[in-house]
């Protein structure tokens, strides 16, 4: 986990002191707290509670960004594409490995030597172009290049070079 808080606090109840740690999630909202037994006083060691998870509201969160799965894209490339008016062509497709089978995949815009690959075929123009633009953050400014991945609505989005299908996604 990426970002991870971890806050200790001991509470006083009448004579028993009850020390309870929480373990917040930010990406899903969950808390798992590590407390004493009610009215242990600290005796017996500690029990789990986890509350109920919570889905993110809009994901995917920056924090779920995988970096360097693929062959790398030229930046500027990328910088080109995005600013461009270009439009989804769902007809480009191509195939990836999924445990022992092979999956269908899209590319549905290129650019030079940039790509972007999806799993589905149906995310919007301005979901590409957020989900694509999220993905610069992996890029490395000394090499001027870039490739990564991240969870969309359904599946995955990647930026990588022209071959970048099969590692992508």
């Amino acid at each position: 986990m990426k970002f991870c808080a971890i806050c200790a606090a001991l509470f006083l109840s009448g004579a028993s002191q009850v020390l309870a740690i929480f373990f917040l999630n930010p990406r899903v909202g969950s808390t798992i707290a590590l407390r004493s037994p009610k009215g242990g006083g600290g005796k017996g060691g500690f029990a789990l509670k986890k509350k109920k998870e919570r889905k993110a509201a809009n994901p995917p969160l920056k924090n779920e960004l995988t970096c360097g799965v693929a062959g790398d894209a030229i930046t500027s490339d990328c910088d080109k594409l995005l600013s461009s008016d270009f439009s989804l062509e769902y007809d480009n497709t191509c195939s990836y490995k999924l445990g022992s089978d092979r999956a269908k995949a899209y590319r549905p815009a290129c650019s030079g030597n940039c790509c972007i690959y999806t799993t589905h075929d149906d995310l919007s123009i301005e979901q590409v172009k957020k989900y694509t633009k999220e993905l610069l953050e992996c890029r490395s400014t000394e090499k001027g290049m870039v490739n990564g991945r991240i969870p969309v609505p359904k599946g995955f989005l990647c930026v990588a070079d022209q071959r970048g299908c099969g590692d992508c996604l």
